[in-house]
Order: structure tokens, then sequence, then C-alpha cells
């Protein structure tokens, strides 16, 4: 066993047993292979979520398409999200525009989504479930895991390694799929950079990633370098962040992740890679790997902003989609419960640096440390 297994079981408190259920069929996915259109039920509208973005390519709304993807969001949820915010962002205003743009009653107003008041009602209703709010993901997973409704969980997955555990834990017992994360590690040109990539002859690499509040764009960052590097993280340290005080800052200075691996190949030193985030950049994430041979494997996702909505439709959302509707019908995840575990207990980890003055932290240390949720408006800003 390696030690980033270790870090993760230690962390998680030791609910890792069966969780890889890509090979169990259950009762509910026998019954979805054939079906043409999927119900999807939207489980929070949270300033973190994708409610809108996945939601109404989804939906309809805006004359968009219906059925582009083959599913259809059928029913939405969403929760109290003052809670999400604090301090001169909540006080302006600000905040209440935004959430009231994708709350649930202006969704199901805009489509044919039918508002709900409490997510159980979905249940017997729904093909599958979107659980958009990270901050409640285990709580609000539970009862469609037990009814063995599959279900993808937006990035980031969950509050805290006991929170991600729990999610593949409920998952074992019925044999139902998790999917969960971001969708750039599945867009082409990510792909492309992993297939040219030997991981095996890696020394070492650099990432560039865009960036906004933590809790919404690191997990993008660093599961886009998951893909394309691997597991095996060891420890990781964030500069150029105090972590506000562990709020979330609706923008974040520009700041570096660095991430040690175990050794490849058989060297005698860890792989090391550097993260940069930042507002802007001419490419929304870029990645550049060495190999041993000398060889330089480069690539990037281009940047999306000012292109049409269409054509991010097409290139980014329609595509993650459609592959999410493929994992509903068929039970099976593309992630392992160790894959995804060990995306959180890095991200956990780079939190957990900023905010103990940018040291190392290993995937042993994380324990308890939870992400950040409530958005502030700077990163000066102390509430």
């Amino acid at each position: 066993m390696n030690i980033s297994r270790r870090s993760m079981l230690s962390a998680a408190g030791g609910a890792f047993a069966a969780l890889n259920t890509a090979d169990i069929a259950s009762a509910q996915s026998r019954n979805l292979a054939d079906k043409a259109i999927l119900n999807v039920g939207i489980v929070g509208c949270g300033p973190y979520s994708h409610c809108v973005s996945y939601g109404k390519v989804m939906l309809g709304m805006d004359g968009k398409r219906k059925h582009q993807t083959t599913m259809k969001a059928t029913h939405v949820w969403g929760d109290d999200y003052s809670k999400n915010y604090a301090g001169k962002l909540w006080e302006s205003g600000s905040a209440q525009k935004s959430l009231a743009a994708r709350s649930p009653e202006y969704i199901a107003d805009n489509s044919e989504a039918l508002q709900v008041r409490d997510y159980h009602d979905m249940l017997g209703k729904i093909d599958a479930a979107m659980i958009m709010d990270f901050d409640r993901s285990a709580e609000l997973a539970e009862p469609f895991l037990a009814a063995g409704v599959p279900v993808f969980v937006n990035r980031p997955y969950a509050l805290s390694m006991q929170d991600g555990a729990k999610i593949l834990a409920d998952a074992a017992k019925t044999g139902t799929a998790v999917f969960t994360g971001s969708l750039t590690p599945w867009v082409f040109e990510a792909r492309k950079t992993a297939a040219a990539v030997d991981r095996e002859k890696l020394t070492a690499f650099h990432a560039d990633g865009l960036t906004a509040s933590f809790s919404r764009y690191v997990p993008h960052a660093l599961e886009y370098i998951y893909n394309i590097v691997g597991p095996g993280v060891k420890r990781v340290r964030l500069s150029g962040w105090d972590g506000s005080a562990g709020l979330d800052p609706s923008h974040l200075p520009p700041l570096m992740i660095e991430l040690e691996y175990q050794p490849r190949g058989g060297a005698d030193f860890p792989l090391r890679g550097t993260l940069l985030m930042r507002e802007h950049c001419d490419h929304d994430w870029w990645f550049r790997g060495y190999h041993k041979d000398g060889e330089v494997v480069e690539g990037e996702v281009p940047a999306h902003d000012g292109i049409p909505a269409h054509v991010g439709d097409d290139h980014w959302r329609i595509p993650f989609l459609v592959m999410m509707a493929d994992i509903f019908r068929t039970n099976k995840s593309p992630e392992t419960g160790e894959d995804i575990l060990h995306k959180l207990a890095t991200l956990l980890a780079a939190h957990k640096s900023a905010m103990n003055g940018g040291r190392w932290v290993s995937l042993d240390e994380v324990g308890n440390h939870k992400l950040p949720t409530v958005i502030t408006g700077h990163w000066t800003e102390r509430v």
C-alpha cells in the first residue's frame, strides 16, 4: 500500500471499504440502459454550483435546444444561500442579485422543471441526481444513493474527507455509481495532453490555471493536473494567499501551489510540479511536462472568455453532460473511490497549507480540515 493511499484511509476515518462501485449494476441502472431521455433532479443552486451553466443546457432556457444531452432536468431544489456570503459582498446586494438569477424559483419559472420544497420529494420521479452544493453533499446524496439513483456530485466534491468517504460508502451499499468533479479533465484538449504524457518518465511539470474563489476554481486546476499526472501526491504547499481567516474571497490573489509526488520510473527523487493560479491568462488551463529523456510535452485548454455561449456549450458542457448521461445509464463511473478521495485530499491539503503559513502539508495531515464555504469580496477583507 503506497503512502498516498494510507493518507486517504487515515483522513477518511477508515470508511474506504468496498468503494469501487464501477462494476456493480443496480436495479436502477438496469432500467436506464434503453431509456431515451433521462429525468434528472438538480439538488442545490448555491454559489459554488453549476445549476445554471449545466442546467440551462438540460432545461431549454434562453432559447437553447432541449435534450441535447439525452437528459432533461425535471426537478430542482435549493437552500437558503445567505449563509454562503459575508461582509461587503453581501451588504452591497450583488450576491443577492447573483443568487436570484440562479434560484430554484427562477429556474422553475423559466423552464418546465418543477421546484420542490424538500429534495426527498424527487425520489421516485427522477432517474439521476446532480448534487450541486458541496457543503452538504454527503447529506444531499444519501437518500438518492439509498434508492439506487446514480449521482453526479459537482466540484468540489465534499466539505471534508469524512463527508467524501460517506458518499462513497453509501454508494457501495446499493452498488450505485458516483461521478464527481470538474469538466476540465474531460475536454478534448486535456485528454490529448494526458495521452501524450508518459507518467513514468515525468520528472517535473508546471501548470497554469484560472482562479476566482478557492472552492470554485482550484478544484478545476487540480483535477486537470490529476487527469494528466495521475495519483501519488505526498504533500502540498500553497503560497501567495494567507487563507483569509477561513473565508473564501470571490477573487483570490495570484497564488502558487506546489505538489510533491512519490518518485516515478525508478527515480531516487520525488516528482515535483507547480501550479500558478491567477485571474487572467491567455488560456484557462495550460500544462508543460518534462520527461527524463528531455522531451517536453505541452498542452492547453483555450480560454472561453468572450466566446459565444453556444460555443462553450458545444465544446465543453454538452460533451461532458453526454458522458455523464452514459455513466448514469451504465452505472459505471470512470473514477474509482480512490481517485475521488485522492483529489479531495490534495485540495484540502492545499487549503490547510494556506491556513498554516504556507508550510508543506502531507496528505496524512488533512484530518478533519474543511474547505471554505463563506464568500467575501476581497482576500484582504476580515469579517
